[in-house]
């Protein structure tokens, strides 16, 4: 493993850990970059690409691509009641 995929690494597995630690406004914007259907299929054409150049960087970035994807902070989970004033 040569020090470029090393260096690859180090910087998916800083922005996976502090991803939760952004502010709102750096998240939405984060976020605006992938959602969209057209958004998505290129994230996972590139995500592709990169599992079969390198596999460990490939794997990385797709567990940030899906935290990304699942740490929506906008959304609400459970009941809303839309008619009470």
């Amino acid at each position: 493993m040569d020090n470029l995929t090393k260096f690859i690494i180090l910087i998916l597995s800083i922005l996976i850990i502090t991803y939760t630690n952004f502010n709102s406004k750096n998240k939405f914007r984060v976020n605006m970059a992938c959602n969209g259907k057209l958004n998505i299929f290129i994230t996972v054409l590139l995500l592709v690409m990169l599992l079969v150049y390198d596999y460990k960087i490939g794997l990385f970035a797709s567990i940030l691509f899906f935290s990304i994807i699942y740490t929506n902070s906008n959304k609400y989970e459970g009941f809303v009641n839309y008619f009470s004033k």
